[in-house]
């Protein structure tokens, strides 16, 4: 069985390395992908058919997801890894984590994971 996970992001990071390892890697299933950029999601449909592409990040919480991958311009990093663990759902975070010091609010994610009704969360920084 694979863990279904959905990529958030399909520029640089999500194109070019976060899409073919999840794909490439037993155990991972590229499920969907959410992008706002309307040429690279017909990209990501055409490199990965079958893919679910969702159009925002509430939809992508609709889906039957394992786990998110957050691969979307730093400053967003943390209220998206913030979003999936209130949704209930694993997440792994590019680096870096958050753009500058005053956006690092890693312990408020940590905190979040840990004290989700969900166990077995975990966030890779």
């Amino acid at each position: 069985m694979s863990l279904r996970t959905g990529l958030l992001g399909y520029g640089i990071a999500g194109r070019v390395f976060h899409a073919p390892l999840i794909a490439a890697t037993r155990g991972l299933e590229l499920s969907a992908v959410v992008t706002a950029d309307p040429v690279r999601r017909e990209q990501a449909g055409a490199a990965y058919p079958g893919v679910e592409l969702p159009y925002t990040i509430e939809d992508l919480f609709t889906l039957d997801l394992d786990l998110v991958v957050v691969a979307t311009p730093n400053r967003t990093h943390v209220p998206l890894a913030l979003a999936a663990i209130e949704a209930g759902l694993p997440v792994v975070v590019d680096k870096p984590f958050a753009p500058t010091e005053s956006a690092v609010r890693t312990l408020e994610v940590i905190e979040a994971a840990f004290t989700s009704a969900r166990t077995g969360q975990v966030v890779s920084l």
